[in-house]
């Protein structure tokens, strides 16, 4: 490079960036990390929707979500039909075609469709029965049956010609032939012909959404009418072109059509239009061949508006979790772009003095801020682009450009004065300061009225709801202006009494701290949000975690529950290992219950009181005579009352989720009043189990169920349901919408953490200059090093103090806010109340982090200021 190319306005613009580039090279990582994360929150929150949605859709039960049809089947043409497609095929068509006629993203949600056509059902029997039931069997069509079942005995029906004198050939379920006690080669009397059982068969995949629709082709449903034999229903197959001999019952038939819902490939983007559709379906039904009308319903809404609730609420608490980082990481920006501008100041003030006019000086700096913000904030978006390729909104894209353009505009607006200049003293900008607050102040007022006369309501699609992200971060900075207004007065009071004692350090340290708070809202601004962030962050994550817990809980109602038809030798229960105790529940109910002239009907539950109040210690053991009753009940129940017409004695009143499964217009009575109550016992339908502590409530439950089932301890096996609080948290904790949010919420502790650091390390890099003059000249008046170490600890205890006390106080404070105002049950799931969950020893650890960083800090501080010689300092303050 030449002499003339190295003085001219382009040489020494690039002399001027390259000089002391470390620091412009660190804010362009700054730059680089806020792009990055603004840019991926928004990408994070569309996956965490869309898992969330496919989580819950897959998790629940087979054919739960489908979209299903019922009617009667009509009248069909059966003269001359030879074939099933004669006779079926213009039906079929119809149902068929459904998917492909419907708008998108329904048609695109839809599987093909399977359907069966139900004939009415009717009493039939054996010549010499070898049960004593009353069989009820129906008959069912399905063009495709026997792909989904293996035959045990037997084979396939063939097809009937409608001759009644000809036995029609059906095929039963393994379950219900064992329950009606059919056999293969039966002749089965039934009303319009004989039935001769051709097939035994089992289901092949019993569990699946096919038998969720038709139950009754595989197992019998037996019901016990009073004064009446067992019943057993079901239905049979028969051969589909059997059903032309019997034209009166076909047309009588109920049509079951369904198609299975496609999960993985939904978007949650796509609920809105998919909730409209599905119910537009259910009110427009379809019309079939034989001109009936086909009904459908389906509960996928349902499950679409728990998911909406579930990942709204998740987005409301990653808006404040994350609202207030984003403050801090401004803070932090503003701090890297004023260290910058002060380690330009001396080049700067000497352009100036050479006659650049403020003009050039600040399209200097404009260039420096765009060789930052720009190659960082591109880098930066290409890269999280690259590593989450998902469709965001242009109003997604908005935060990361402005974050990007924010350097530059910070060096174009930031202060040209003079690096002799001092602005702490004085009362210039006092008045633009005031109002500056005063508009922070009004603006979290007028933000907190909204949010309070609104309500948190939940945005559409999940998104950020803007007025629910800005409260925290201007309450943040509401503490800020407080703590900075009040920071002085106690380091005045200091100031004072360290003028009456014989150390310089205090009365030093004390002044020193007072005129270096007016400049400090950037630094107090990173630390307070950033410790109120991480207090907020750890606090929310602890309530989380312990919401789990109290929502398997209300779930169980023990550690361990078990569900089944007649539960009998609880004993053999207590007996296992790890098990404290065991109560047996039984529920009834329709029971009348007299409260004066008010006689409401409630559901009563029997239970052993004593062996309850050893699991539930919370459930204290009843008298003779007393009932315990549920809050709704409490305010209109006397003392004495009558329970079906018994006299009984009002105890108490428990919370309405006390015991499982319940929650309104129920009383709690021991079981030796059943008899009294009811003239006979009650056999038990739950157990509420107490296991020891330190026990695995899983491994101990799995072991339960084995003894229930295999030793017999109930009636029927089938229904058996074990469930434990261990396995219910370990699952909700799994679900996509907690795992996620548990990550972001101890992610936003760390980084705010971070951003501290990094807002106490750019503070002593902004006054490293100041402080190494004033601790030379300090050193040259004869202070010792441990007075100087004195003196910059003064400079950053007070600062660090006020951060950690009003930090954390303004964070628990504002968890235990956010926790009594959004639902968190939403997430977590139960009927329970979470409460605050505060965890004093996180707190505590995370204080003694940033109180260690700050003291490293400053030991970095006094090791670079030591070497500053005297001669140094005294011509650095001459020039």
């Amino acid at each position: 490079m030449s002499r003339r190319s190295a003085v001219s306005d382009a040489g020494l613009v690039g002399r001027h960036l390259r000089s002391r580039a470390s620091t412009s090279v660190a804010l362009a990582v700054l730059v680089g990390i806020a792009v990055a994360l603004a840019a991926l929150l928004p990408r994070g929150l569309v996956l965490l929707s869309d898992a969330e949605l496919q989580h819950a859709l897959t998790s629940l039960a087979p054919g739960f979500t489908d979209l299903s049809g019922v009617g009667e089947f009509g009248a069909l043409d059966t003269t001359g039909a030879s074939t099933t497609e004669q006779l079926f095929g213009p039906a079929d068509a119809v149902l068929t075609a459904v998917p492909s006629g419907l708008p998108s993203p329904l048609a695109d949600s839809l599987g093909p469709v399977s359907w069966v056509a139900m004939l009415p059902p009717d009493f039939v029997s054996l010549p010499t029965p070898r049960v004593r039931v009353q069989p009820i069997l129906g008959l069912a069509v399905d063009l495709h049956w026997q792909d989904r079942v293996t035959f045990i005995a037997g084979a396939a029906p063939r097809p009937w010609a409608g001759d009644p004198a000809v036995p029609l050939d059906i095929v039963l379920s393994q379950d219900y032939a064992e329950q009606a006690g059919f056999e293969v080669g039966d002749l089965i009397e039934f009303t319009d012909a004989p039935l001769l059982v051709s097939g035994i068969y089992s289901a092949d995949d019993p569990d699946g959404a096919y038998w969720t629709h038709a139950r009754e082709l595989r197992s019998a449903i037996v019901t016990r009418p009073p004064g009446s034999p067992t019943q057993v229903r079901g239905a049979a197959f028969i051969d589909p072109l059997s059903a032309a001999g019997l034209p009166v019952l076909l047309e009588r038939s109920e049509l079951r059509a369904w198609y299975p819902l496609e999960a993985d490939t939904m978007t949650f983007a796509e609920i809105p239009p998919l909730n409209e559709q599905l119910r537009g379906l259910g009110t427009l039904g379809l019309y079939l061949p034989s001109g009936e009308y086909l009904v459908f319903e389906t509960e996928l809404p349902r499950a679409l508006d728990g998911v909406t609730t579930t990942v709204s609420t998740v987005t409301a608490v990653l808006a404040l979790v994350g609202s207030a980082p984003l403050g801090a990481l401004l803070a932090v920006m503003a701090l890297g772009t004023r260290t910058v501008l002060d380690r330009r100041r001396a080049t700067l003030d000497l352009a100036a003095s050479r006659g650049a006019s403020e003009r050039q000086l600040r399209t200097t700096m404009l260039g420096e801020g765009l060789l930052i913000g720009i190659p960082s904030a591109v880098a930066a978006l290409v890269a999280v682009t690259l590593l989450l390729p998902v469709p965001v909104g242009p109003v997604t894209v908005a935060l990361p450009i402005l974050l990007a353009l924010l350097v530059p505009a910070l060096f174009v607006g930031g202060s040209l004065r003079s690096a002799g200049s001092r602005n702490d003293l004085g009362a210039r900008g006092a008045r633009r300061r005031w109002i500056l607050e005063l508009a922070v102040v009004a603006l979290a007022a007028l933000a907190v009225f909204l949010l309070v006369r609104r309500g948190l309501v939940a945005t559409e699609g999940g998104s950020v709801d803007p007025l629910l992200a800005a409260t925290p971060l201007l309450l943040s900075l509401v503490v800020c202006v407080v703590v900075l207004r009040l920071y002085p007065l106690p380091l005045l009071a200091l100031q004072r009494a360290a003028r009456a004692g014989t150390s310089p350090v205090g009365l030093v340290g004390a002044t020193a701290s007072i005129r270096a708070g007016s400049a400090a809202f950037g630094t107090v601004l990173a630390m307070v949000v950033g410790v109120s962030t991480a207090a907020f962050s750890l606090v929310l994550a602890a309530t989380l975690s312990a919401g789990l817990g109290t929502a398997a809980m209300s779930e169980t109602g023990a550690d361990i529950r078990v569900d089944a038809v007649a539960l009998d030798n609880a004993d053999a229960i207590e007996a296992i290992a790890g098990v404290h105790a065991v109560a047996g529940l039984s529920t009834v109910g329709g029971v009348p219950i007299a409260f004066g002239q008010d006689t409401p009907r409630v559901t009563v539950v029997f239970a052993d009181t004593a062996a309850l109040h050893e699991v539930r210690p919370d459930i204290p053991a009843l008298a003779e005579g007393s009932i315990l009753v549920s809050p709704d009940l409490a305010d209109r129940a006397g003392t004495a009352t009558r329970l079906n017409g018994h006299p009984v004695t009002v105890a108490g009143s428990l919370p309405g989720r006390a015991l499982p499964d319940l929650a309104r217009s129920w009383v709690l009575v021991d079981d030796a009043e059943a008899v009294a109550i009811f003239g006979s016992e009650r056999a038990f339908e739950s157990l509420l189990i107490a296991t020891e502590p330190g026990t695995d409530v899983a491994a101990t439950a799995e072991t339960i169920g084995d003894l229930v089932t295999e030793a017999q301890l109930t009636s029927n096996r089938d229904r058996v349901e074990v469930t434990d609080i261990a396995t219910l948290r370990q699952d909700a904790a799994a679900r996509p919408s907690i795992a996620g949010l548990t990550i972001a919420l101890v992610a936003a502790a760390g980084i705010s953490l971070l951003l501290c650091v990094i807002s106490v390390a750019l503070g002593a890099l902004g006054s490293a200059g100041s402080r190494a003059r004033t601790l030379g000249v300090l050193r040259l008046l004869g202070m010792s090093p441990t007075q100087l170490r004195g003196v910059l600890a003064w400079e950053l205890a007070p600062v660090t103090v006020t951060a950690l006390v009003s930090g954390i106080g303004f964070g628990v404070a504002l968890a235990v806010a956010i926790v009594a105002l959004v639902d968190l049950r939403a997430i977590v799931g139960g009927s329970a109340v979470i409460p605050v969950s505060i965890p004093w020893m996180l707190l505590t650890g995370a204080a003694v982090f940033f109180a260690a960083v700050v003291a490293a800090t400053g030991a970095l501080s006094s090791a670079a200021a030591r070497r500053l010689t005297a001669a140094a300092a005294v011509r650095m303050g001459a020039e």
